[in-house]
């Protein structure tokens, strides 16, 4: 009868450990949580579980390579889960990159001065010389967001007056200079 009550006494005694550890939900629950709430942010639907399944998978493995640059590249690079964060590069490259341009703007070569030194670090965001980014979606005319960006800068540093400038006016007006428009 002993051996039976200190089995018992060394049965509650372990339970009793076994209640007071913490709870931690598991990688797995974690990221799903992650995700659950980056898709209502990015109002993200999936048809299927399995398209659900491999949305995760991906949001889970660029989760990780951001965790990853951010440790490597330090404070002076900081890299974030955006609306592409359930694509692959290699769709994201499919859906939104194009093909090099072969026209009258792509053909100039710069070099860069041989004595020129780089700063550490630059944020124009800190000297309200830069828009807010802006999303030109699937039209291909990615150069007129880098002309307008670069526009503004220039002019916001020369006059202190930022101003955002229209892409679709650029491409409305350079038809005649074979950059195909939005394709």
């Amino acid at each position: 009868m002993a051996l039976l009550s200190k089995g018992f006494a060394l049965f509650f005694l372990l339970a009793s450990f076994t209640v007071a550890l913490p709870f931690s939900p598991s990688d797995d629950e974690v990221m799903a949580e992650s995700f659950n709430m980056w898709m209502k942010k990015y109002e993200k639907t999936y048809s299927t579980m399995e398209e659900y399944n491999e949305r995760l998978r991906v949001y889970t493995s660029n989760y990780y390579y951001i965790e990853q640059l951010n440790k490597e590249h330090g404070p002076h690079t900081e890299y974030e889960l955006n609306q592409f964060s359930d694509l692959t590069f290699a769709e994201f490259k499919k859906i939104y990159l194009t093909e090099p341009q072969h026209c009258s703007a792509t053909n100039g070569n710069f070099q860069k001065p041989v004595n020129a030194r780089d700063p550490v670090a630059v944020d124009w965001r800190e000297k309200n010389v830069i828009t807010p980014v802006k999303d030109q979606g699937k039209c291909g005319s990615c150069w007129t967001f880098s002309t307008t960006g670069c526009l503004e800068a220039h002019h916001a540093i020369k006059t202190g007056q930022l101003i955002s400038l229209s892409e679709q006016q650029l491409v409305d007006c350079a038809g005649a200079f074979n950059n195909h428009g939005c394709n």
